[in-house]
């Protein structure tokens, strides 16, 4: 019944210590024996990812930056923050001396390095570049995204919705970690034009994810199954949920309660 799978990285195929487990190595492995198309679908960005991808043995389709960069062959997708809004997000960061972390078109940009830098490096297994003004760069950015300490986040989250009040798309991917980009963008409008390209009906794909910027993908995906980790709203938004156990490998156990491993 299902011929299209879209995996989520961080807290979904990849465990805490962001390596991929044994187990979750041989569930994909058996998708694709099953003629099953593995997606990924992640916030990072798609030359990030390609090394995940390579390491599975997958060669199609990725969703990538939130559903704003959508990769199939010479099929490119690929929707940028309208510079004023850009902007207009860089100078309310800097004002209130958040740590900015900017995806361009090119490379991932910082104007300066903290503590918050070198953690989102060590979580994205990537390395930043140092520029003296992302503005230049405001053109084109697939998305932008601020970093507080957690216990700075929440007023700043609420100021962000308030400024800028629907004219941005916004989600928590960590305590201390706010991404912002243009409305409408999802992982969820990704699979669904990869899907029509492949002539598939959304009910012949299934999502499996753990955050906050699943909700979407969860929701409209015939089957989605949140992992044992997943926060709350992705629980809420999934239909089935992978069975308790290691977050390293809860991967595995959803893919196993759809067929066999082995």
């Amino acid at each position: 019944m299902y011929r299209m799978v879209a995996v989520d990285l961080d807290g979904t195929l990849l465990g805490p210590d962001k390596s991929i487990h044994p187990d979750n190595q041989r569930a994909i492995t058996g998708l694709i024996r099953r003629g099953v198309e593995v997606v990924l679908a992640s916030g990072r960005r798609y030359d990030n990812m390609l090394p995940f991808q390579q390491r599975l043995g997958l060669v199609g389709p990725m969703v990538s930056c939130q559903g704003a960069d959508v990769r199939d062959g010479d099929f490119v997708a690929q929707c940028f923050l309208r510079r004023d809004l850009a902007e207009d997000v860089i100078d309310f960061a800097r004002q209130r001396n958040a740590t900015i972390v900017a995806y361009a078109k090119a490379f991932t940009q910082v104007e300066r390095r903290d503590a918050l830098v070198h953690l989102y490096e060590t979580r994205a297994l990537t390395h930043v570049q140092t520029v003296p003004d992302l503005m230049a760069s405001a053109d084109a950015m697939f998305k932008i995204i601020l970093s507080v300490p957690a216990a700075d986040m929440p007023p700043l989250a609420a100021e962000v919705r308030r400024r800028f009040n629907g004219s941005v798309k916004t989600v928590l991917t960590e305590a201390d970690t706010f991404e912002i980009m243009t409305p409408g963008i999802d992982k969820a409008g990704g699979m669904a034009a990869l899907a029509e390209r492949r002539g598939l009906s959304k009910d012949q794909v299934v999502a499996l994810g753990d955050g906050d910027n699943d909700v979407e993908l969860l929701r409209w995906a015939g089957l989605g199954i949140a992992m044992s980790n997943a926060t709350p709203a992705a629980i809420a938004a999934a239909k089935l949920k992978a069975a308790p156990g290691d977050p390293a490998n809860s991967l595995a156990r959803a893919i196993g309660s759809l067929m066999p491993l082995g």
